[in-house]
């Protein structure tokens, strides 16, 4: 799902600078393809583009992991065979004897 969102960020990213030139070779320093925003739209819609989508989709996956582990835990700690796994139910065992 990850993958997923970064895909489509960059398909979108993709399709919204290449076809426009928004780039320019840079002769300088490491020499490649950087790009060139000329509208500041531009910049804030890329940035929007690569950082908000996958962090939506992280938040969503890492709540959802977050559930199911709350789940589980609150279904170990009621079932019966735990009774005698935690402390209160060691103490109420060694106060009987």
């Amino acid at each position: 799902m990850v993958s997923f969102s970064w895909f489509i960020s960059f398909s979108v990213y993709a399709i919204l600078i290449y076809p426009n030139s928004e780039y320019r070779y840079d002769s300088f320093g490491i020499m490649s393809c950087e790009p060139f925003y000329e509208k500041k739209l531009i910049i804030i819609a890329a940035t929007a583009l690569f950082f908000i989508p996958p962090a939506v989709t992280l938040v969503y996956c890492y709540t959802t992991i977050l559930r199911v582990a709350h789940r589980q835990i609150r279904t170990i700690q009621s079932s019966p065979s735990n009774a005698y796994s935690t402390i209160q139910g060691y103490d109420s065992i060694r106060n009987v004897r």
